[in-house]
C-alpha cells in the first residue's frame, strides 16, 4: 500500500497491524509452527489460543471456545444450531449486520427483527422483552453497530433474561479489543467476534465462545485430527465444530493480539480515538452540507456514519475521497435496517472508523476535501 495513503476503514479491518503481529507473521515463515491436532509435536497451539480468549473476554468457568474461519460463519454455526432445538423463535434487532439476517433467512428461520433502536439513537430494550415469548430460545444482538459507532447496552435486556430460559448471543466483531467485556458479567451465553478488527490481529480467523450447556452443531464436515476412526463428525465440542486445517498463522495473531491489546492499550486506545472523533465532529461544524449521523452519542467506537447533502455517497464522495487518497467505507455496510432508521436508506452513507494509528491532521485532509463541495 502506498505510504501516503490516509486508511479510514477500521471498521472493516484495521491497518496498520501491530508489529507483534508482523513479526509473527514473519517468524511463522521461519520456525517450524506445527498443524494444531495434526502434527506429532509437544507444542498445543490450540489451548492456548483457547484458555487466553476464556481469560481475555472474563467467562465463566463453564465456557469453551471453537475456532472457525470468521465471526460469520461462526454466526452460522449459531444459528443453525439454534434452529436444531425444541423451540426455535429467535428475536433480533434493525442494528444487525448480514451475519445475522442472511443466515436466519436463509435457513427458514421463525425471527422477529425488533425495532430496539428509534431514529433518535434511543434503545428500546423493552421492544426485545416484550416480544419474548414460550416458542423464543435466543436472542441475537450486535454489542456495536458498525455503521454509526453506538455501543449497545447489553445488561439492559440480559438481566431480564434468565427466568425466561432464553439463550442471548452477543456479536462482538466490532468492540472485541476496544470496549472492556466480561460475558460473566453481561450474562451473555454465546458470543461471536474476529481478531483483525481492534484486535490488530490477521484476517481469516474468528470464534465462538459458548456456554458448554448449550449444543452446537457443525455446519461443514472432515477431519478434525481426532476421533478419526469414526466415519461420522465427532460428536464432541468443540471439536466436531473444526473440521480441516487450521489457520495456524491466524491463532499465533490471536496470542500475540490479546497479549498486546491489554486493558491499559485499549483506554489509551480509547482516549486517543474519542479525541479523533469529537476532532472530526467539531471540524465539521461549520461545514452545512455535511450531516454526522448520531454525532452526539456518548458511548461509541470509533465508527461515524456522514453524508454530503444532495451528493451519492457511493459514487461520488468516496471515489473523489480515493482519488485524493483517502480510503472510507460508503453504502450500506452489510446493515441495511439501522440505514432505515437513520433515514439513509437506500444509498447508505460514507462511513469512517478511526484506529490509534490514526492523526488529526489526516482529518484535516479530509475535512478540506468536504469543504469543497
Amino acid at each position: 500500500m502506498k505510504k501516503n495513503i490516509i486508511y479510514f476503514d477500521n471498521a472493516a479491518t484495521t491497518w496498520p497491524k501491530l508489529d507483534q503481529t508482523k513479526k509473527i507473521v514473519n517468524e511463522y515463515f521461519e520456525e517450524c509452527y506445527v498443524s494444531p491436532n495434526r502434527t506429532n509435536k509437544k507444542i498445543d497451539i490450540l489451548t492456548s489460543v483457547r484458555e487466553s480468549l476464556l481469560k481475555y473476554f472474563d467467562c465463566p468457568p463453564n465456557f469453551d471456545v471453537a475456532i472457525v474461519p470468521s465471526a460469520t460463519i461462526g454466526m452460522n454455526v449459531v444459528i443453525a444450531s439454534l434452529l436444531k432445538m425444541k423451540k426455535t423463535h429467535i428475536i433480533t434487532t434493525n442494528c444487525e449486520h448480514h451475519c445475522v439476517y442472511r443466515p436466519l433467512t436463509e435457513l427458514n428461520a421463525k425471527f422477529d427483527i425488533v425495532d430496539y433502536l428509534d431514529s433518535n439513537y434511543n434503545e428500546h430494550p423493552e421492544r426485545i422483552l416484550d416480544k419474548v415469548d414460550k416458542d423464543t430460545n435466543a436472542i441475537i444482538m450486535n454489542h456495536a453497530s458498525n455503521v454509526n459507532g453506538q455501543i449497545f447496552d447489553i445488561k439492559r435486556i440480559t438481566c431480564n433474561l434468565k427466568q425466561k430460559n432464553v439463550i442471548f448471543v452477543l456479536d462482538i466483531s466490532q468492540s472485541a479489543g476496544s470496549e472492556d467485556i466480561s460475558l460473566k458479567k453481561m450474562n451473555v451465553d454465546i458470543a461471536v467476534g474476529s481478531i483483525h478488527k481492534h484486535l490488530y490481529g490477521t484476517p481469516g480467523i474468528g470464534y465462538i465462545i459458548f456456554n458448554k450447556n448449550i449444543e452446537l452443531y457443525p455446519i461443514y464436515f472432515g477431519g478434525t485430527g481426532k476421533f478419526s476412526s469414526n466415519l461420522k463428525q465427532p460428536d464432541i465440542l468443540p471439536d466436531k465444530l473444526e473440521a480441516g486445517t487450521f489457520n495456524t498463522i491466524g491463532l499465533l495473531s490471536i496470542l500475540e493480539s490479546l497479549k498486546v491489546v491489554n486493558k491499559q492499550f485499549r483506554e489509551n486506545a480509547r482516549k486517543y480515538e474519542n479525541e479523533l472523533v469529537n476532532y472530526f465532529i467539531n471540524s465539521c461544524e461549520d461545514i452545512s452540507k455535511v450531516k454526522i449521523y448520531g454525532k452526539s452519542l456518548k458511548h461509541r467506537t470509533s465508527v461515524i456514519s456522514f453524508n454530503v447533502e444532495d451528493i451519492n455517497p457511493n459514487f461520488v464522495v468516496a471515489p473523489l475521497l480515493e482519488k485524493n487518497n483517502i480510503l472510507v467505507r460508503a453504502g450500506l455496510h452489510c446493515a441495511p435496517i439501522i440505514h432505515k432508521t437513520m433515514n439513509t436508506y437506500p444509498e447508505g452513507t460514507v462511513r469512517i472508523s478511526f484506529s490509534k494509528f490514526n492523526t488529526k491532521e489526516e482529518i484535516d485532509a479530509l475535512v478540506k476535501i468536504l469543504k469543497k463541495f
